[in-house]
């Protein structure tokens, strides 16, 4: 197995959490509660990637005939993950980057539209301004917006 992976896999989890707490302490929202969840959080992924290497050495080592690359598949997942959190926390620190290439690509993640609020652009086609004047197209618009924030949320994104 590469060891780059882990590294790579390492700074990420890192990143996130210098950039995390840096926004926190732009909003003036450090919380050690938040702190704390999102360092059981890393744990977790820590912990899936020592599962992970469990799996893959038995199997090796169990001859079944086959490779199970579960180390590499779960470092990609949690570096996929870190890069989606580090983006919306440095939108946090910069809502100009909610206009970058990457700002359309992360656009419905709960922080990338609340920086979007917080800089006062205009969310899902509703602008801050708009709010207010009552028309039916505004509603609907609203609406859509807001069973999208719902969809992410209940689709389990516990960030």
């Amino acid at each position: 197995m590469d060891f780059h992976v882990l590294l790579i896999t390492g700074v990420m989890i890192v990143l996130d959490v210098v950039f995390g707490f840096a926004g926190a302490i732009k909003q003036k929202d450090v919380q050690s509660s938040k702190l704390r969840d999102g360092l059981w959080h890393k744990a977790g992924f820590v912990g899936l990637i020592a599962l992970a290497y469990v799996i893959q050495y038995t199997a090796q080592h169990a001859e079944l005939g086959f490779d199970v690359p579960s180390v590499m598949a779960v470092c990609v997942y949690v570096i996929v993950t870190e890069i989606v959190s580090v983006f919306e926390n440095l939108c946090v620190l910069n809502p100009n980057l909610v206009d970058s290439p990457l700002g359309a690509i992360f656009r419905k993640t709960p922080k990338v539209e609340a920086a979007e609020l917080a800089s006062g652009k205009e969310v899902a086609g509703v602008a801050l301004s708009d709010e207010g004047s009552g028309s039916s197209s505004e509603s609907a618009s609203n609406e859509k917006w807001v069973g999208a924030e719902f969809a992410d949320v209940a689709g389990g994104d516990s960030k």
